[in-house]
């Protein structure tokens, strides 16, 4: 039966899916972004359990996610980021940090004006572009 378990290794968040034919996939907190990677050795991890690890509620993993984000996010938002312009107005701007997109989208006026995503996390909500980040030369498109 197809089940899904939430734990925290050494105080990682990780989500466990498990499918009906029995196999299992892992996704885990990337701490760079604050997005959830595939990491599939942490099934066994897991399983393991041999120290470090604790099982969650989804509502209590929800919770720690959210912490780890606002240092997360934190980070970004000072870290020197160099952004390349898409073209595109509603999603103007994307950049890579190690190994993740991350892009920023432009909201409505009744909204803060920025959003900044990583896959398809909203990961902060913006009024002012940070000072460390420089945006790319402007799209001739």
């Amino acid at each position: 039966m197809a089940s899904t378990r939430y734990f925290t290794v050494h105080e990682r968040p990780v989500v466990i899916a498990t499918r009906d034919d029995g196999s299992a996939d892992a996704l885990v907190l990337e701490h760079e972004t604050g997005t959830f990677v595939r990491d599939r050795s942490y099934v066994a991890r897991v399983s393991e359990a041999v120290t470090g690890v604790q099982e969650h509620s989804a509502e209590e993993l929800d919770a720690i996610v959210a912490t780890l984000r606002v240092g997360i996010v934190g980070k970004l938002l000072v870290r020197t980021i160099a952004w390349k312009n898409t073209g595109f107005a509603g999603f103007p701007y994307t950049a890579t940090v190690g190994h993740i997109a991350l892009t920023v989208r432009v909201n409505d006026p009744s909204e803060p004006v920025y959003t900044l995503m990583a896959k398809d996390d909203e990961l902060a909500d913006m009024d002012d572009w940070p000072a460390a980040w420089s945006k790319g030369p402007e799209s001739m498109a």
